[in-house]
């Protein structure tokens, strides 16, 4: 099944761009990463084994000023490794833009692992019938899934629907419909003409939303493939996940003070993340005292990861002189 944002818009070829026919198009698979020795080598290994035919891709490491052993495990995998020092994925991924040839940049997280058909499957999205890359279509998103949880913070992550694309590819409010970097295949001419990825982002998420709607307001189409699914390892430490949701937080304050006239907004509150705190601590602890397994601790974590967005979101929201609670 697929879910397509599309505005009314000409299927004209782009100015200036090579006939690909009888051939596939070429893509550079990029991996942004920061200190991610670790957990890496799941990543490229998925990204090297792709059914799309080997000389049409290559594997790019962006190596996002680790200090561990990133880029000399991505090397001795065989992936290319180029540097950007300056902390932040939107930079990260923005340096990718600028710098690789191909006609599509296909983005991999280094927490995911892709199906060997990630590449096969959505690259046939950008094609028109002759199989040259002249349709509007700018990116291709995809549905992400995860491990069955081990960790308290692995359960608390699936059961919030941090990472529920399904909900993201949705309008409401605050938001328009997008697609998540992981996993997402983008027109390299399409991402360079809206200046996707505005590093100004700095270490906030976010940097997918402001990309696809970029894409959107410039009449290009943004394709949700719900029908593929990459794996997306979470943050296994409550620590860890507390640090990513304060940059959630950021992200979504980041995307408000672009986004707000278009939204409709010129302040607003979200009552829902206070009901959040105010309810995980109240539950909190009923919970210790009744409960076991991870319900014991489920209402304190919501609390948690409440505070953690909303130190964030409000943080950010003081920086742009914005009133955004």
């Amino acid at each position: 099944m697929r879910a397509i944002l599309r505005r009314p818009l000409l299927f004209e070829a782009i100015p200036g761009e090579a006939p690909m026919s009888r051939q596939l198009p070429s893509v550079t698979v990029v991996i942004c990463a920061r200190n991610a020795a670790a957990h890496l080598g799941g990543s490229i290994s998925s990204a090297l084994a792709q059914d799309y035919p080997r000389d049409r891709y290559r594997v790019l490491v962006v190596d996002n000023g680790s200090t561990d052993e990133t880029r000399y495990v991505a090397r001795a995998m065989g992936a290319a490794v180029r540097g950007h020092r300056r902390p932040g994925i939107a930079g990260a991924r923005r340096f990718a833009v600028e710098t690789v040839r191909s006609g599509l940049i296909a983005f991999l997280d280094a927490d995911c692992e892709a199906p060997k058909n990630w590449l096969s499957s959505l690259v046939p999205e950008f094609l028109d019938e002759r199989g040259t890359l002249t349709t509007r279509v700018g990116a291709v998103g995809i549905r992400l899934v995860s491990d069955e949880p081990r960790t308290l913070a692995e359960r608390h992550i699936n059961a919030g629907g941090m990472m529920d694309t399904d909900r993201m590819f949705t309008r409401n409010a605050l938001q328009f419909p997008f697609v998540v970097c992981a996993g997402m295949v983008a027109r390299r001419d399409a991402l360079r003409e809206v200046g996707a990825f505005d590093p100004g982002f700095g270490r906030a998420a976010g940097e997918d939303a402001d990309a696809c709607w970029r894409l959107r307001r410039n009449g290009w189409e943004v394709r949700y493939c719900r029908d593929v699914t990459v794996l997306h390892h979470h943050r296994a430490s409550v620590g860890a996940m507390l640090r990513q949701v304060r940059w959630y937080g950021a992200g979504s304050a980041e995307l408000f003070a672009r986004w707000r006239k278009e939204l409709g907004w010129r302040r607003y509150t979200d009552w829902r993340v206070y009901q959040r705190l105010v309810g995980g601590l109240t539950a909190a602890p009923f919970a210790l005292l009744l409960q076991s397994g991870y319900e014991r601790h489920a209402p304190a974590l919501r609390a948690l990861d409440a505070a953690a967005f909303l130190c964030g979101k409000l943080r950010r929201s003081i920086e742009k002189r914005i009133l955004f609670l």
